[in-house]
């Protein structure tokens, strides 16, 4: 890398996994303790570390809504109900309504001016994509066998012309 001139990345990277692990430390240590159940605000504050928090949010939530049941660590739903006094169906709706906004505000990023190019904005609104993909029929990212006709047809199967 140093002869390429791209030794300066490694720094970077650094610091960025420094911020991933720290983020991984906080969502233990604020979700993992029994006899607390955050705050929405709280909850999405240690569990959406990214550059774009619109992205981030919109793969937590489809994740949360999906998988909520399996998980032994509160979810967005659970601390909605928590903070709000909601049932749980009206805080999966107020939840959905989030996944809303997020999406909202993806593509009023991709209309206004920003420093960011139109290429590196449309990996993030593809990662969006992705997530909404994995999530749409439960759970595909833990349970890989729910992903399995996708895969076959997306990178087996030929498509006809």
């Amino acid at each position: 890398m140093e002869k390429e001139g791209e030794s300066y990345r490694v720094q970077y990277a650094i610091q960025e996994m420094k911020k991933l692990l720290q983020s991984y430390f906080d969502e233990v240590k604020c979700l993992y303790n029994d006899n607390y159940i955050p705050t929405l605000e709280e909850y999405l504050k240690v569990s959406v570390v990214s550059g774009d928090r619109a992205s981030a949010l919109l793969a937590r939530l489809l994740d949360d809504l999906v998988g909520d049941e399996y998980e032994e660590k509160p979810s967005s739903i659970h601390c909605y109900m928590r903070q709000y006094g909601m049932s749980e169906d009206d805080a999966r709706a107020q939840i959905k309504q989030r996944m809303k906004n997020a999406w909202k505000d993806m593509n009023q990023e991709c209309h206004e001016p920003t420093p960011a190019s139109m290429p590196i904005l449309m990996r993030v609104i593809n990662l969006a994509r992705a997530a909404e993909l994995i999530y749409s029929n439960g759970d595909c990212y833990t349970d890989p066998n729910k992903a399995k006709e996708w895969v076959k047809m997306l990178l087996i199967e030929t498509v006809p012309i």
